[in-house]
């Protein structure tokens, strides 16, 4: 199976927004993150991984998954 961005959201029944990628790994950390990779913006009890959506971004993520905007 592929994995892109589209593939990925249909498997979890998520909706993509923007444009399909392929990624090359799912990351739940943003300072470690490689070019290509998807991050998955997780809550946690001590921070929210939405915080780091923008530092995943600049880092070159393929994309992040939310659960809000």
């Amino acid at each position: 199976m592929k994995r892109t961005l589209a593939v990925f959201a249909d498997c979890c029944g998520g909706r993509l927004e923007g444009a399909d990628a392929a990624f090359a790994a799912v990351v739940i950390d943003s300072r470690p993150l490689s070019a290509g990779d998807l991050f998955a913006a997780l809550p946690g009890t001590r921070t929210d991984g939405h915080e780091f959506v923008g530092a995943a971004g600049a880092a070159g993520a393929a994309g992040a998954v939310v659960s809000r905007p």
